[in-house]
C-alpha cells in the first residue's frame, strides 16, 4: 500500500506502470494498490 501512496504523491496513481495507460476505476476499487492495468496484469508472468 505504501507504493500506492507514493504514486498518489507523485501524481501517477491510476496509471499503469507497464504501458502507461489508465487503470480502470473498477480495478482500483477492487485493488487500490494495483500498479498495472487489467490487460498488463493478465499477461504478466507470475
Amino acid at each position: 500500500m505504501r507504493r500506492a501512496l507514493e504514486r498518489l504523491d507523485a501524481g501517477t496513481y491510476g496509471t499503469c506502470e507497464n504501458c502507461g495507460g489508465l487503470i480502470g476505476a473498477e480495478r482500483l476499487d477492487a485493488r487500490p494498490d494495483a500498479s498495472l492495468c487489467i490487460e498488463c496484469a493478465a499477461i504478466r508472468p507470475r
